[in-house]
């Protein structure tokens, strides 16, 4: 019995000042599905979803070291929206050759930002939350939030 999962837009963008967008879920037609529980690679979107409400818009900045790994998981997920294996080009060599900075994403955005790790900006547009989440905010996120700003895109 696997809990549903949350249903989501989400827009990954750059905290440089434009806002530069890096993926949208939007353009790919459909929204992103998340099992909470399953080793996602990201936690921090795990983290972040658990705290929406269905219909619910926000923005998260979150810190480079909670996002060092979306050049890979954006790889995966853009790989998947156009068709391709997920796992496209990963079959030869481990994960830790594959963050070696010579091995390209296939993505000249993602191969910038996994050689210039920063923060990063999570639009998401919450469609279907998360039943059966009780949140408790003293437990509190610590240094993973630097502020959530609203968000009405």
């Amino acid at each position: 019995h696997h809990p549903p999962p949350a249903t989501f837009h989400y827009r990954t963008m750059l905290p440089d000042g434009e806002h530069r967008v890096l993926d949208d879920s939007r353009t790919r037609g459909k929204p992103m599905e998340l099992i909470i529980g399953k080793k996602f690679k990201l936690p921090v979107w795990e983290t972040i979803l658990s705290t929406m409400r269905d219909g619910e818009q926000a923005e998260f900045l979150c810190d480079t070291k909670h996002v060092v790994l979306y050049p890979l998981v954006a790889k995966s997920l853009r790989n998947i929206a156009a068709g391709k294996d997920p796992l496209e080009g990963q079959r030869h060599c481990c994960g830790i050759a594959q963050m070696h900075e010579h091995h390209s994403l296939g993505y000249p955005d993602l191969d910038d930002l996994q050689q210039n790790p920063q923060p990063l900006i999570f639009a998401i547009d919450m469609l279907k939350a998360l039943s059966g989440w009780v949140w408790y905010p003293e437990v509190g996120l610590g240094s993973l939030w630097m502020g959530v700003v609203p968000w009405d895109g």
